[in-house]
Order: structure tokens, then sequence, then C-alpha cells
């Protein structure tokens, strides 16, 4: 239970840090665009704004600065966040997360801790939620598997919250298993072990 416990402590500082404005300093930000240059050390109001846009889920200002001003759908910031990162922590930003994806975001970037924007969705999906950006991130290839630092993989993370909502979280991959989404299957066996 203390493992819990840590848990929901680190997915507070993430969320905070990776969620919010305060998490990431626009003046380390290294902007790659579609032409190949980069910004890189400069703040910038069109890195305040793009992160900003991504953070608010706001995609008509998001899908300028990608298709306008050329910001690259998967530049990262100085914690190594992608945009599609930020946009999974958000309560209702599918839609960011759909454009993000359709775009052409990597479903599997690692930041600098080595998660991928399905390692924070596990963490939703063992509170009981993030069902829906779970689907959108396994239809479109997100590894179930891939290690982050510590060698946690979001199916880890995904069984060990799942103590919690044990039920809601098999629903849910039964569900998926069905849909024949990939990696569903698998994680829906280790968690029927699990609760055994």
């Amino acid at each position: 239970m203390n493992s819990i416990l840590q848990r929901l402590l680190l997915v507070g500082v993430i969320i905070y840090l990776v969620g919010c404005n305060q998490g990431s300093n626009p003046s380390n930000d290294i902007s790659v665009h579609s032409n190949g240059t980069t910004t890189e050390g400069v703040c910038t109001t069109q890195n305040d704004a793009f992160w900003q846009a991504v953070t608010e889920g706001n995609v008509q200002d998001v899908s300028r600065y990608i298709e306008n001003e050329g910001i690259n759908v998967n530049v990262k910031n100085d914690n190594g966040t992608t945009p599609l990162h930020r946009a999974v922590l958000g309560n209702s930003n599918i839609d960011i997360t759909k454009y993000l994806i359709e775009k052409g975001a990597n479903v599997n970037a690692k930041d600098s801790k080595g998660w991928t924007p399905f390692h924070y969705v596990a963490i939703k999906i063992g509170f009981g939620s993030g069902h829906e950006m779970a689907t959108l991130l396994l239809e479109n290839g997100a590894d179930v598997y891939a290690k982050n630092n510590d060698g946690e993989t979001p199916l880890d993370l995904i069984c060990e919250m799942s103590e919690l909502f044990r039920d809601t979280t098999l629903d849910f991959f039964r569900e998926q298993a069905k849909q024949g989404n990939p990696g569903a299957k698998e994680a829906l066996q280790r968690l029927e072990k699990i609760r055994q």
C-alpha cells in the first residue's frame, strides 16, 4: 500500500510539472521547426503561447503554430516533454491529442524520465479514468511495454495502480481486447492474473 501512496504523490507532482506552465521553462525550450531550423535557449512569445495552447487544448492556436509557423509537432521542452505528453495530462484534451497524432506526433516519445504519453495515461487508467485517451493511444500504436528510466512499463503502472480501481480497469481492457487493440489482450491477462 505504501507504494500506491508514493505513486499518488508522484502523479500529483508530475501533473503539476508537466501539465502546468510552471513546470516548463520556455527559455530553455528547443523548438525544432519543420524546415529544420531551431530556436534554442531563446524565450519567445511563440514558445510560451504554443505550450500554453497545448496545455489548454486549444486546437485552433496549436494548428496555427504547427501549420503556419512551422513548429514541429514533436518538439521537446527542457524536461523532454512533447506536446503529446502535455496533451494527455489534460482532462478534456482528447481533441488536441487527436490533432497532434494526426499531424505525426510520436505516441511513444520519451521525456527525460523515459515516460511515454501512455505512461501518464496508465496512471489515469489506474485511477479509473483516461479510458478514451488510452483507446486513442492504443489505436495509434502506443507501446504498453515501453520502459521508463526506472524500468517500469505503462502496464506495470496500470497493474500497480489498478488495485484501487480494479473492476473499472479490467472492464476497460476487456473492451479494448474485443476491439483488437494491440497490447490490450496481454494487459488483460496480466491484470486478471494479479487479481487472483
